[in-house]
């Protein structure tokens, strides 16, 4: 066996027990670290970008009622 096949089979290895590792303590995943998971039921709440201005009055457009109609007119 090269050298090169039993580094690149010591790396997967070292991976995978790592992979592994954080898997079972619960700290695999994008952003991992030393965060506190949230509770059940807190809620975080993160302000977005600014809504830009409305381009149109607030007087502008209605609302209307309407009840539908059946048309017996066709066979």
């Amino acid at each position: 066996m090269s050298f090169f096949a039993l580094l690149f089979l010591t790396i997967i290895a070292w991976y995978a027990y790592k992979m592994f590792r954080d898997i079972f303590r619960g700290s695999a995943g994008v952003g991992r670290g030393s965060r506190e998971l949230p509770q059940e039921g807190d809620v975080t709440v993160h302000q977005t970008v600014r809504q830009p201005r409305k381009r149109v009055n607030d007087n502008v457009g209605e609302y209307v009622d309407f009840k539908e109609v059946k048309d017996n007119s066709r066979k």
